[in-house]
C-alpha cells in the first residue's frame, strides 16, 4: 500500500483525496506547516500538495519537501492554478499536478509516480553499487600490483641471505635465521592481503 502525505487545510478535500485513493494509498493530511514539516521527518512514496494553505505557501512547501526528501514524487492537487504557477511548480521538483475538481486521473498519476521514484531509486542504487565495484576492483588491481612488487624486493632479500651464508662466522647465523624468517612472514601477509 503507498503512502501519501497530502498537504491540506480542508477536511472535506482530505476526505475526497482518501476516497479516491481508496485501496491504492493510505492518505495523511498536514493542515499547517507545522504539520507537514512534521511529516517529513517520516517517510513517503508520494506527497501531495496544495498550494493555498493558510500559513503555507505551495512553493517553500514544494521546496521542503524536496531538501528533505528529494527522491519522493511531489503531485500539486489543488483548486484554482494558473499555468506559469503549475509550470514553476514543475521546474522546482513537482511531477505532475491536477485540479481538485478533476480528480478523475489521481490514481493513476499517483501510481505513475511512485513507479518511477521507484525505478530512479533502484538506477541510483545500481550505479552506486557500481562505483564501489569499480573501486574494489581498481583496489584489488593496486593490491597484486603492490604484492608482486613488494615479494620481488622480499627474494633479493632472502638470495642476499643465502649468498652471505657461507661467508660469515656461523655464530652470526642467527641474525640471517632472523632476517630469512622475518621475510618469510611478510610473505604469508602478502598471501593473507591477496586473499582478502
Amino acid at each position: 500500500m503507498i503512502k501519501a502525505l497530502y498537504a491540506e487545510d480542508d477536511p472535506n478535500d482530505l476526505e475526497l483525496i482518501t476516497f479516491e485513493l481508496n485501496g491504492l494509498a493510505t492518505v495523511m493530511g498536514a493542515q499547517s506547516k507545522a504539520t507537514f514539516s512534521d511529516a517529513l521527518k517520516q517517510s513517503w512514496d508520494v506527497i501531495l500538495l496544495d498550494l493555498r494553505i493558510p500559513g503555507l505557501d505551495g512553493r517553500d512547501a514544494l521546496k521542503m519537501a524536496k531538501e528533505v526528501q528529494p527522491l519522493t514524487p511531489v503531485i500539486i492537487v489543488t483548486g484554482s492554478v494558473d499555468e506559469e504557477t503549475v509550470s514553476v511548480a514543475c521546474r522546482e521538483g513537482a511531477v505532475d499536478y491536477m485540479r481538485k475538481d478533476r480528480l478523475n486521473r489521481l490514481r493513476m498519476a499517483v501510481q505513475n509516480a511512485v513507479e518511477n521514484a521507484e525505478r530512479k531509486k533502484r538506477e541510483i542504487e545500481n550505479k552506486k553499487r557500481e562505483a564501489h565495484n569499480e573501486r574494489m576492483d581498481l583496489l584489488g588491481g593496486l593490491v597484486v600490483g603492490l604484492s608482486h612488487d613488494i615479494r620481488n624486493v622480499l627474494s633479493v632479500v632472502l638470495a642476499g641471505v643465502e649468498i652471505i651464508r657461507p661467508k660469515i662466522d656461523p655464530g652470526d647465523g642467527r641474525i640471517l635465521d632472523v632476517m630469512t624468517s622475518s621475510v618469510k612472514r611478510a610473505e604469508a601477509m602478502l598471501v593473507q592481503i591477496l586473499t582478502f
